[in-house]
């Protein structure tokens, strides 16, 4: 993470051995790694060992809509299957959004992997720490993200 919290440049990303520990990810971190796809799975084994909800999503680039599970759909404030980029982020805190878009539009120009977490603020109820980990695949005629939401145990 750099000295205020937001996105790690890609070369500095690339250098760091840990890739970052997505546990100790606080709200406003951000990182991408082009073409690196040992990040993506280190961050998402990191959040299945400490034993985070796991959620699979998947982004059509050709439409720009995501495909997110129930849990996602229900921590965004969503009630569709299929939302778009904007859809998601409006949940986020605001301090957080253009740090994301960042991130999820240099991830549809070139293929890497990426992380990011932040806090999702829904009206007057709790807010809830959310990590993403995905990757995006735009060699292809129909490009692609894929990843996992994951979220704290409630009781944890």
């Amino acid at each position: 993470m750099n000295s205020e919290g937001g996105a790690i440049s890609m070369q500095d990303a690339y250098w760091r051995a840990d890739f970052g520990m997505p546990g100790f990810m606080m709200p406003g971190f951000a990182a991408i790694h082009a073409e690196e796809t040992r990040a993506h799975e280190h961050w998402t084994q990191s959040l299945v060992q400490e034993n985070h909800s796991v959620e699979s999503w998947v982004c059509d680039l050709s439409t720009g809509l995501f495909c997110i599970g129930e849990k996602a759909r229900a921590r965004h404030g969503l009630a569709g299957e299929a939302s778009g980029l904007l859809d998601l982020v409006r949940s986020y805190a605001k301090e957080d959004r253009q740090t994301i878009l960042s991130i999820l539009e240099e991830a549809t120009s070139t293929s890497s992997s990426f992380c990011y977490c932040t806090t999702i603020m829904l009206g007057a109820g709790p807010a809830s720490r959310i990590f993403c980990v995905g990757s995006s695949d735009v060699r292809a005629a129909k490009g692609r993200l894929q990843g996992v939401f994951a979220f704290p145990q409630l009781n944890g």
